[in-house]
């Protein structure tokens, strides 16, 4: 059997070659972070050589009076949000892959073809486009979005979906991410245990939202995003969902998120949310997957979240 001192003498040795590894490879500090304790001083050694020779990563270091404004307690979520959203807002905050619009002349079709690169968004772009949103929420006195209503998301991660979360922090709703693979059946629980006051959706998950609103409950509202109104079997697929609608007297209850920026910016402002003493205020419902059961929601209130805006790194990161 190892003694203790043999195990420590090639747990250190496995450490070093790992670092010798991260450094010829020219590893960023994050793997070099991620691959654990490497030893303090390599990590500084890479640290500063990153400061010194990459200006982008110079760039995306985390401001210092911006991190120590965030440590004020009585700042709630919504507040830090905004905070980080103002104070980084020429730096790149998400991205996405880049696309162009493709003619067929022999169908006359419209079609979205991916490109070779992806194009970035500032933390400026997207809190003006979520400040648009939560203002046409706020300010639509028949199906208003507003502190502690719930809003429904079925869509994969991406920059609309950030928009819209962040919308909702904005205005202090509750936020209800549901499954995009979900049984219909289990979907259907979730949304009548939620009882929602708006849906957002991406286009793929349109049809199984129109269902759902159907068949579990009526929101006041439905958001549509990830849809581009130029790419024919796209804007087929949102013709054929407002008729199914329309049939059961829910004309206008889809609005893509394009019109709901346009709405957002022609009226005032939707109050940034702020109460005291937000600690234990309701922000997000995450449910289970169900393979064991009956999906269960798990509640976070802003306590969980607002640590994760807070958190401080010498290295930058997302």
């Amino acid at each position: 059997m190892a003694t203790k001192e043999a195990a420590i003498a090639e747990g250190k040795a496995i450490a070093d070659l790992r670092e010798t590894e991260l450094w010829d490879r020219g590893s960023d500090a994050l793997e070099v972070m991620a691959a654990g304790n490497a030893g303090s001083d390599f990590v500084q050694r890479r640290l500063k050589e990153l400061r010194a020779t990459d200006e982008q990563f110079r760039n995306a270091i985390p401001d210092a009076e911006v991190t120590r404004a965030k440590l004020d307690p009585s700042l709630g979520l919504a507040q830090l949000v905004a905070m980080a959203m103002q104070a980084y807002a020429d730096r790149p905050a998400v991205g996405q892959r880049a696309t162009q619009l493709v003619h067929d002349p022999r169908t006359g079709r419209t079609s979205r073809e991916l490109l070779d690169h992806y194009e970035s968004f500032t933390y400026a772009d997207i809190w003006e486009r979520a400040r648009a949103l939560a203002a046409m929420w706020h300010r639509d006195e028949k199906r208003s979005l507003r502190a502690y209503d719930k809003l429904c998301v079925m869509a994969f991660a991406g920059v609309d979906f950030t928009i819209a979360d962040l919308a909702a922090t904005h205005n202090g709703t509750v936020v209800v991410p549901i499954q995009t693979n979900g049984a219909l059946s289990t979907l259907q629980g979730i949304v009548q245990e939620v009882e929602p006051r708006w849906m957002a959706v991406s286009l793929e998950n349109l049809n199984t939202a129109v269902e759902l609103v159907l068949t579990a409950h009526r929101p006041a509202g439905l958001l549509l995003f990830d849809y581009h109104p130029e790419v024919d079997s796209e804007r087929e697929t949102l013709e054929a969902a407002s008729a199914r609608l329309r049939e059961a007297g829910l004309d206008d209850l889809i609005v893509t998120i394009d019109d709901a920026y346009r709405i957002g910016r022609t009226v005032d402002p939707a109050p940034l949310f702020a109460e005291e003493d937000t600690h234990k205020k309701l922000c997000t419902i995450y449910y289970t997957s169900g393979s064991t059961g009956l999906p269960k929601g798990v509640m976070w209130p802003e306590m969980m979240l607002k640590p994760m805006w807070r958190m401080h790194s010498e290295i930058p990161f997302c």
